[in-house]
């Protein structure tokens, strides 16, 4: 979870608007709803989040390796 926190504060720093995502999509189960609350089309708000996951998992592996 430490990592994962990490990770996210680190996306945060380099794409805020990648970072919410994450945060909208794990923590508050949206993903369309969320189009509609940062005024988005939904497909960029899907693409934004798939980038964002590969992003998430490259640094949680490389995280792992590294420990």
């Amino acid at each position: 979870m430490i990592d994962l926190d990490d990770a996210l504060k680190t996306l945060e720093t380099r794409d805020a608007l990648r970072a919410r995502l994450i945060e909208m999509r794990f923590f508050g189960g949206l993903t369309p709803e969320s189009a509609e609350v940062l005024n988005l089309p939904v497909i960029e708000v899907r693409l934004g989040l798939r980038l964002a996951q590969a992003w998430l998992q490259s640094e949680l592996d490389r995280t792992v390796a590294g420990a």
